[in-house]
């Protein structure tokens, strides 16, 4: 009888030193205790992956963020005219220039028929060769007929970007806004070819690009073609996420 006195009284004892101790921890250590027990065995701590920020470029003094770019200008004879096409040369270039390798571009010149760099049809990973050899490009550009081919320019943008696994891609637009081609063998005026480039310009964007376009001075601000081309520009970017703006020469 003695014996399980003693053994109780032992046990009662052992009891009371745990509750004392535990009274005893900080609330802090009880608390942190209990959520270590509430893990699954298993379970790590990951850490938020922070998204790698997209490259920063200045065209026409507006900063453009992307992964990828195609810059997109006009060069027919009126964009030579008016000296938009050497200031647009200008700033593609120092666009190119504003990429770390991680970036990638492209360039197309709107003509008769698209000419783009690089020649491989793809988008050029910014190195500096590859920006050497893109201004390059872009210096040797001289205004062309006067043709302005819109949609085999922008299909020509938009598989170029097909090639690239680039999360954000934008195509950015210079020019006068205006389009005159030949299809079928026919010539297609301005206010006709602009109504047909909209519609298949933005269903071919299949990637949903975002398109930014930048009105240039190369027509005759006081002309219908002026008003066309930024009418058709303003359609063009609000259709595919984008923004528009109009440049002129004096500001």
């Amino acid at each position: 009888m003695l014996g399980h006195r003693t053994s109780v009284l032992g046990a009662l004892g052992a009891t009371a030193s745990a509750l004392l101790l535990a009274l005893c921890q900080p609330l802090g250590a009880q608390d942190a205790r209990k959520e270590n027990l509430d893990l699954p065995y298993n379970a790590v701590a990951d850490p938020e992956e922070e998204e790698d920020a997209p490259e920063l470029v200045v065209f026409y003094g507006q900063a453009l963020e992307a992964d990828a770019f195609v810059f997109v200008v006009a060069k027919h004879t009126r964009m030579g005219l008016f000296g938009s096409l050497d200031i647009a040369k200008g700033e593609v270039t120092r666009a190119i220039g504003d990429l770390s390798s991680k970036g990638e571009f492209g360039v197309v010149f709107i003509d008769d028929a698209p000419e783009a760099h690089p020649p491989s049809g793809g988008v050029a990973r910014a190195t500096e060769r590859a920006k050497a050899d893109g201004a390059d490009f872009v210096r040797r550009q001289e205004p062309g007929v006067d043709w302005a081919c819109l949609i085999d320019a922008f299909l020509k943008a938009f598989e170029m970007l097909r090639h690239s696994t680039a999360g954000r891609k934008l195509v950015v637009y210079a020019g006068d806004g205006n389009g005159f081609c030949r299809e079928g063998g026919h010539y297609i005026t301005n206010e006709e070819y602009l109504e047909r480039a909209l519609s298949r310009i933005t269903a071919a964007n299949t990637q949903s690009v975002r398109i930014d376009c930048i009105k240039t001075d190369g027509s005759d601000p006081d002309s219908g073609a002026d008003d066309l081309g930024r009418q058709f520009l303003q359609r063009l970017a609000a259709a595919n996420r984008g923004t528009y703006r109009r440049i002129t020469l004096g500001g």
